[in-house]
């Protein structure tokens, strides 16, 4: 067992490595060493490995793991030497500010790098520090469409784009929680024609929108970029030429897993600018742990591993992801816990699309799936703030989602949650031991731009097959739609919850109007909550069987509901609702819900003593939200 040591700016990859004095300098070096169980590699604080940077002499390099440690006792340590900050693994690449040309006397100047930039799209663009996105039409909202050609192409109003934007990239609002990337091969004054990759991909609803980015004719304000990876072309717009700091992301993983590995280990390690993916963990590893280290300004997702098994993600600071910030797919036995996650997927286009072969999978700040085959999983104590659409998105068997801080989610694609599960109502399995509890969410406020206006955030959303769900103790508060959402769901158990101002209703149940073999909505237990709404209009609680097999019977034959405590600032006493297929939705008060559903003998509707909101912050305890 050896201990290494690397420094990107006094070190020597000729030299042993073996202590600070006879450090190393690159990552090429690291990667070439042959390290055995046991072994650790520290990186000096206050140093910068560029991956880019690379040749004789210089500090850059993917760092790639070969090799494995062989128990949680010997395993192969990455982490950091020394004092200041943490050492940096960055992927971006510093433009210069010469060599480029105007586009006739246009704002646009281009620069064209064969040497340095990807042959892939690039995923990050700094423009004077500042994460900047790509330059678009319309720069805010969508343009509707009014009509779709399959998979390939819509069509609009005569004159909703200005010019032809063939070879750039179109960006649909296809569902409420799907947004794909196409690009545009063929255009008319009325239409678009375009290739998005991925199969399984969705027809466009008629009436949401689109717009259009990475295309020359887009750019129009300072900082606007498009990028040809065909050419190695960068386009931007510049008011009075070239100025400011550019940085661009040129390097897909900084570090990347040659294959299946286990027992590696990464502390304190800061990572910036991966193209793709900031720990790419290829399929199959296990036991690995990545602990303390800082992620920033990341082209798809900061910490990456398929089939993952007994892995720690734990007490990171992941800032600024295009696209997720944790995603493990296949996963089991893993842990995922004390993490601040901030900024996932909040641009619109900027993540992968979320229909094809990506599925659900984008704009997510901790995505676990696959809801066959992951089991054994945990997360908790994990804050996530401001997060394009789920900010936890956990799917498989007996999994504990525990103590979590969600604040902000569905903000560009919705018909989600902060907390978001489900299991496909193609499914033949049923999940079983699962929990969700102890987790405050908040604020899912709902994306309607490019839609027909539709507004569907949900704090808690438990999703078609969705079944053997313990949901305990939690708190929801500041709702588009529904504080929690059961839709097409069985087999729940919903126990003391606080839940307060759902646009909607404080709790929906919701069987789908289709086939009679849709899931009924049955097997609930739901006791001792206390249910407050914020508006007169909002519900309490709001029950619709749609299903052709559906009756007035679902209403009473769904489980047990009882104990529970209602309450209601406002004069409105209906604050109940059912609907079955066929028939208006019937708004009622208590004692008509009582006697329509036969539940909440020993409920309770009541005035609170303060506004409801006031009673959840107050029980948080929490001075920033208390102000």
């Amino acid at each position: 067992m050896a201990t290494y040591y690397v420094d990107s700016a006094a070190g020597d990859d000729t030299r042993a490595g073996t202590s600070p004095a006879t450090s190393w300098k690159s990552l090429t070096k690291v990667t070439a060493q042959v390290l055995v169980a046991g072994d650790t590699v520290l990186f000096n604080r206050g140093g910068v490995w560029n991956c880019w940077d690379t040749g004789t002499g210089r500090p850059g390099g993917v760092l790639t793991i070969g090799e494995s440690g062989s128990s949680n006792a010997t395993p192969i340590t990455f982490g950091a030497y020394g004092a200041g900050v943490n050492p940096l693994i960055s992927g971006l690449y510093t433009v210069p500010l010469t060599g480029w040309t105007r586009v006739g006397t246009s704002n646009v100047y281009t620069i064209t790098d064969t040497v340095h930039f990807p042959t892939v799209m690039i995923n990050v663009m700094l423009y004077n520090n500042v994460l900047t996105p790509l330059g678009r039409f319309p720069a805010t909202g969508y343009v509707t469409y009014t009509g779709s050609t399959g998979t390939t192409g819509i069509s609009f109003a005569s004159g909703s784009l200005p010019t032809t934007y063939v070879g750039g990239e179109v960006v649909i609002r296809k569902a409420n929680w799907a947004l794909t990337r196409g690009t545009i091969t063929a255009e008319t004054a009325t239409s678009i024609t375009y290739t998005a990759t991925g199969t399984n991909q969705l027809t466009a609803t008629n009436g949401y929108g689109f717009f259009v980015q990475n295309h020359q004719s887009v750019l129009a304000k300072q900082g606007d970029w498009s990028y040809n990876p065909t050419t190695r072309t960068l386009s931007m717009y510049f008011t009075a030429g070239p100025t400011g700091t550019i940085a661009v992301s040129v390097t897909d993983s900084l570090v990347s897993f040659s294959a299946a590995r286990s027992y590696n280990v990464f502390n304190n390690i800061s990572f910036q600018g991966a193209n793709a993916f900031a720990i790419n963990g290829n399929t199959g590893s296990s036991n690995i742990r990545v602990n303390n280290c800082v992620f920033n300004d990341i082209g798809r997702h900061a910490v990456f591993f398929g089939a993952a098994n007994t892995c720690t993600i734990s007490n990171n600071t992941i800032s600024d992801c295009a696209n997720n910030a944790i995603y493990l797919t296949d996963a089991d036995n893993n842990n995922v816990f004390s993490n601040t996650i901030n900024n996932t997927g909040v641009v619109a286009g900027m993540g992968q699309s979320t229909d094809g072969t990506n599925g659900l999978g984008s704009y997510i700040g901790i995505l676990i799936s696959n809801a066959s085959t992951a089991s054994d999983n945990e997360v908790s104590n994990n804050t996530v703030l401001q997060t394009g659409y789920c900010g936890i998105y956990v799917l498989g068997d007996t999994f504990l989602v525990d103590s979590n801080y969600v604040d902000t989610a569905c903000s560009v694609i919705d018909d989600g949650g902060c907390i978001y599960t489900v299991i496909g109502l193609g499914a033949a399995r049923v999940n079983v031991r699962r929990m969700i509890c102890n987790n405050i969410l908040l604020n899912s406020i709902g994306a309607p731009a490019g839609t027909t206006g539709r507004n569907w955030g949900n704090g808690l959303m438990c999703d078609d097959n969705s079944s053997n769900l313990t949901i305990l103790n939690n708190k929801i508060y500041n709702i588009a739609q529904y504080g929690i959402y059961f839709h097409n769901s069985h087999e729940i158990n919903l126990l003391n919850n606080l839940v307060y101002n759902s646009a909607i209703a404080q709790i929906g149940i919701q069987q789908d109007s289709g086939p009679a073999n849709l899931p009924r909505p049955l097997n609930f237990v739901i006791c001792n909550n206390v249910l407050s709404n914020g508006s007169p209009t909002q519900l309490l609680f709001r029950f619709r069987c749609l299903a052709s097999n559906s009756s007035a019977n679902d209403f009473v034959n769904f489980g047990i509901c009882d104990n529970n405590a209602y309450s209601s600032p406002f004069s409105n006493l209906n604050l109940f609702s059912t609907q079955v297929t066929g028939g208006a939705e019937t708004f009622m008060d208590f004692p008509t819900w009582q006697n329509t559903t036969r539940k909440d003998a020993n409920s309770t509707v009541a005035l609170p003593i303060s506004t409801s909101y006031g009673i959840i912050l107050k029980s948080q305890n929490r001075p920033d939200f208390l102000s």
